[in-house]
């Protein structure tokens, strides 16, 4: 008996912004099915025109549809798009299942089409309290009903799993894949000399031994705590890079930075960077640092060691996961021990740890699988 076509339709909003976090994840899973799976049909479904920093033309393979359709008027919010002619649009299409990135399944989609929905982390479960105002909205209206709702839930790691369980028991039978991964393409050891490296830093205003952040403001991501160690760091020859954390000045963290005996020097806030810049970040930093109180994966951490850059995070969440036996995890948050631990391991020699279990190509088979029963 001849098998039916898969048609996979895929919301992609998330490629109408700059390509970070869960965006990149995206484009790794389509780029990984469009090399192992030609056989597949992906109809990608987006209200307006890429990003030029996605850098790739999914319009040019023949198994791939892109639909670029806006709804009534392009400056009408996506998820009004997403929710009332999404749906239409997939219906239109003919597709069999729908692979929605975020944990936000669209409220009105036809019925026979198989969902599968990933699920980062359950902050907005128990962070929600840091999360901004249209953010609890949207999570309230989606998360939850979006897991009970999913005929297959992707999550991103075993805590994650695990959280969902906690929250969720008669969803553990629907958690058909765990684990995520980066790109191993871009994220890579660049092997650039010395030269390269103070040529580039330099550029940034960084003289001393660079250590990395990537993150947002978000109270979870626990920057406040990372910089209170710069001062007592600095001492020791550190400097730290802030890549991310857009509008630090009007936070808690310009209190800090601001204070008059705060080094200045110690911090370079470089906000917002393309992935080539970020890669070399990764690379030329002696250390990338996270003191992050709960993460549902640690995708900055795993591309930091794909970069062949040394790790530190808190033995918490999925970053004990990810950075467990390849980085180094503190218990505690005693200042102390943090800046102790930052310098001894800094001082120690490298070793690559091995990554494979994060290559997308495994995933990607994982996930054909729950897809052809």
């Amino acid at each position: 008996m001849k098998e039916e076509p898969i048609v996979i339709a895929i919301d992609c909003r998330q490629f109408t912004y700059k390509i970070t976090g869960i965006a990149s994840v995206l484009r790794c899973l389509l780029d990984s099915m469009l090399k192992l799976h030609p056989e597949i049909r992906l109809v990608l479904f987006t209200p307006s025109g890429f990003d030029d920093s996605l850098n790739r033309d999914y319009g040019g393979f023949p198994n791939v549809t892109v639909v670029c359709r806006k709804f009534v008027s392009e400056h009408l919010p996506k998820i009004l798009w997403y929710n009332i002619y999404f749906p239409f649009l997939a219906k239109m299409y003919g597709v069999t299942h729908f692979l929605s990135i975020k944990t936000e399944l669209p409220l009105w989609l036809p019925s026979g089409i198989r969902t599968i929905t990933f699920v980062h982390d359950v902050v907005a479960i128990d962070f929600a309290q840091t999360m901004e105002f249209r953010n609890r909205l949207a999570n309230r209206l989606f998360f939850s009903r979006s897991i009970r709702q999913s005929d297959f839930l992707w999550c991103v790691s075993d805590y994650t799993a695990s959280q969902v369980i906690r929250y969720f028991p008669e969803a553990a039978s629907k958690i058909a894949m765990v684990g995520s991964g980066s790109d191993a393409d871009v994220f890579r050891n660049l092997h650039l000399s010395e030269s390269d490296r103070k040529e580039f830093l330099e550029k940034f205003g960084i003289s001393g031994r660079p250590l990395l952040f990537v993150g947002s403001l978000e109270p979870r991501k626990n920057l406040s705590f990372l910089l209170k160690l710069m001062p007592q760091l600095y001492k020791r020859g550190f400097q730290l890079i802030v890549v991310g954390a857009k509008g630090w000045k009007n936070s808690d963290v310009a209190d800090i930075v601001n204070l008059p005996e705060f080094p200045e020097e110690s911090v370079h806030f470089c906000g917002y960077v393309t992935s080539e810049e970020l890669v070399k970040f990764y690379n030329f930093a002696e250390c990338y640092v996270s003191t992050s109180l709960n993460e549902g994966f640690g995708l900055p951490q795993l591309e930091a060691m794909l970069c062949g850059c040394r790790v530190i995070s808190p033995d918490n969440s999925a970053m004990s996961e990810v950075v467990g036996g390849r980085g180094l995890l503190i218990e505690s948050w005693d200042e102390k021990e943090w800046v102790e631990a930052i310098e001894s391991y800094c001082d120690k020699p490298f070793e690559q740890p091995d990554l494979s279990p994060f290559l997308w190509e495994n995933l990607t088979e994982s996930f054909i699988k729950i897809l052809r029963p």
